[in-house]
Order: structure tokens, then C-alpha cells, then sequence
């Protein structure tokens, strides 16, 4: 058994030095000899995988992100209850709520606490945050103000109707509320992880092509292919890119990740970027 392995080395090693005899430019001393052509050929496909992969998931992220303004919002919140009429125009649909809260004096805090109740008053969802402006000196002699009185968050609502939205500030910070409401198109939780990592693979392309040669003369090799149906491990690779984009299709119509009112208040994925929003359900 160790002599056959010693004849096929033998053999590999007799085969390259052929192959390179016939085909100086990529003898081993050349410098192409890793990445000459036909490596770069072998890579071709996957490049072009890899840019249709940025192209794919980031004008679906783009596309799934666009919402349109339902109504503009005002609030007086009181310590005890503050209650804002909203009309929500469809059903199972997001909606994202973009409000901040005026706090004139500094340091002010506002533990704000946002409940969404429907036309009977009955409880739907449930959201807080520590809204807070400071004054710290900023090491030039003078001082700055640093401050969070922005809410942002989203929420999937069953029933199209009139819903009340009650704001409770429970250490008295009653500045008023102002904001938007929104309508999205489309959940897009996932379309942005996959875009940075084709993004960050495309990165790794470009800075190594003094290695393997520029992004244009990969793909110029393209046109050298004979057939691409043998190389199994690119139409592994497609096909699981296909996979995964219309998994994170299915994901962005079916709204999962986000929070959701209903029977069983659903609240967000950990992959979901709540900015220190609570959802308390």
C-alpha cells in the first residue's frame, strides 16, 4: 500500500512538471502558477455569485424597507393618563412608531411607558424606555448636552381600526410627544445581515487582487468556460444562496422576528435591534 502511494506522488509530481512544460506562463517560478487562468476560471462563477448575492439582498432590503406615513402625532401625556387616538389602515401589517419626547431641562429623565389599547380600551401591546438629557462639561472649558428622547419601535397589529395610544411618564416627565406613525411594506430583518456578508466576501476579492488578479479579469473568464453543470460545488453554493433569499422572502412576508399583538403578545427576536426599547407585550 505505501509503495502505490509513493508511484502515485510520483506520478502527480511527473504529470505537473509536464503540464507546466507546455504551459510556461504558469509554471511554478511564474507567479500565476496559484491563480493563473484556469484558477481564475474556477473562481469566475463564484465572484459573480458573490455580487449577485450584494445586488439581490441589498435592493430587497431597500425595497422591504420603504413605509409610508399614516398619520402625525402629538401627545400631552399626563403622570397618570395620556390617551392619542390612531387609525390604522390595514390588517396584519407593520407599523412603526418614530416619537421623541421634549425635555427642556436638564438633567431630566422620563421612564416613558407607551400601551397601545384598541377601540374598547381593551389592552393590545406594551412598550417602555429610559428617555433621559444631561449637561456634562466638555473638556474645552464649557459644557455639552448629551440626551435620548427618541422611541422607535415596531409592531405587527391583526386588526385594521381605531386603537388609543396611552403614554405614561412615571416620574412626572410630562413634555410633550411628538412623532410619526408608519405603515411598512415589509419585514427586512435579514435582507442586511446577508448583504454585509457577501459585501465583506467581495471585500476580500478586491484587496486580493494583486493575488488572483482584479474582479474584471476573473469574470473575463468567464467567456473560457466550457460548461458550468460539472462544478458541483458552485451549484451547491447558488443553490443555497437561492435557499436562503427565498427563505428571508418568506420570513419578510410572514413578519417573523418582530413583535407582534394579538391573543399571545409576541415579542422581537434577539436579532431584531430594539435600541433599548423594552417590549413588555
Amino acid at each position: 500500500m505505501a509503495n502505490y502511494q509513493r508511484r502515485s506522488y510520483q506520478d502527480r509530481v511527473r504529470h505537473r512538471k509536464e503540464f507546466y512544460k507546455k504551459h510556461p506562463r504558469l509554471r511554478e517560478d511564474s507567479g500565476e502558477a496559484r491563480f493563473g487562468n484556469w484558477y481564475r476560471r474556477r473562481l469566475a462563477p463564484f465572484v459573480v455569485l458573490i455580487f449577485i448575492g450584494i445586488g439581490l439582498f441589498g435592493l430587497t432590503y431597500l425595497v422591504a424597507g420603504r413605509k409610508t406615513e399614516v398619520e402625525y402625532l402629538v401627545i400631552r401625556p399626563t403622570s397618570q393618563v395620556g390617551l392619542t387616538e390612531i387609525h390604522i389602515p390595514a390588517s396584519n401589517t407593520l407599523y412603526t412608531f418614530q416619537l421623541h419626547q421634549a425635555l427642556e431641562s436638564a438633567p431630566a429623565y422620563s421612564e416613558l411607558q407607551l400601551e397601545i389599547l384598541d377601540e374598547h380600551m381593551a389592552h393590545v401591546y406594551s412598550v417602555y424606555k429610559d428617555l433621559w438629557r444631561e449637561v456634562h462639561p466638555n473638556g474645552e472649558g464649557g459644557t455639552s448636552v448629551y440626551q435620548d428622547n427618541e422611541v422607535e419601535f415596531t409592531i405587527e397589529l391583526e386588526k385594521a381600526g381605531t386603537y388609543f395610544l396611552r403614554t405614561t411618564s412615571f416620574n412626572d416627565a410630562n413634555g410633550e410627544i411628538r412623532g410619526f406613525l408608519y405603515k411598512k411594506h415589509g419585514g427586512r430583518l435579514y435582507f442586511l445581515f446577508y448583504t454585509i456578508i457577501f459585501g465583506v466576501l467581495a471585500l476580500v476579492i478586491i484587496l486580493g487582487s494583486g493575488y488572483w488578479g482584479s474582479v474584471g479579469e476573473i469574470i473575463g473568464e468567464l467567456s473560457n468556460i466550457r460548461s458550468i453543470r460539472h462544478n458541483h460545488l458552485f451549484l451547491a453554493s447558488a443553490g443555497l444562496v437561492g435557499i436562503i433569499y427565498l427563505s428571508c422572502i418568506v420570513i419578510s412576508f410572514t413578519h417573523y422576528g418582530y413583535a407582534k399583538a394579538g391573543e399571545e403578545a409576541v415579542r422581537p427576536t434577539r436579532f431584531y435591534k430594539t435600541d433599548n426599547v423594552i417590549y413588555i407585550g
